[in-house]
């Protein structure tokens, strides 16, 4: 009786568990594969630009085809990732200077504080041009 209970009890704490793998498994089959990359890789080797701010973005082969009538839709997607890739380069590059900067700071490296003063941010260069001129 006592190792009916015991193994009762395990099946009881791993049926969950199998039950949320297996259906993690089940979902992604389910899932659709994105319109569109940032990047040219595997199946999207078609290059498009979009018509509002020219992001470059890459498709499949059947891309005109399958998102015919929704190719606004799928670009207003592709500038928002785009970005938003911008944004959190530019959130990133300007952490990464005020650290240097705060470390010049707390060691009194004056060099350092210059060099870090001096580091350029070009994805907020080219984040806040983008904003600029899509107002």
């Amino acid at each position: 009786m006592y190792l009916f209970q015991t193994q009762y009890g395990v099946l009881t704490q791993v049926l969950p568990i199998l039950v949320l793998v297996l259906m993690s498994l089940l979902s992604a089959n389910f899932l659709n594969d994105s319109p569109y990359s940032l990047t040219r890789h595997g199946p999207y080797s078609v290059r498009r630009k979009t018509a509002d701010i020219e992001v470059t973005y890459y498709v499949k082969e059947d891309f005109s085809k399958t998102y015919s009538g929704r190719i606004h839709h799928v670009e207003r997607s592709v500038e928002e990732h785009f970005l938003q890739n911008l944004r959190t380069a530019c959130i990133r590059e300007k952490s990464h200077r005020e650290g240097l900067m705060s470390k010049a700071r707390y060691f009194g490296d004056r060099k350092l504080y210059e060099q870090a003063q001096s580091k350029t941010t070009p994805s907020c260069t080219k984040f806040n041009s983008y904003m600029e001129n899509n107002r």
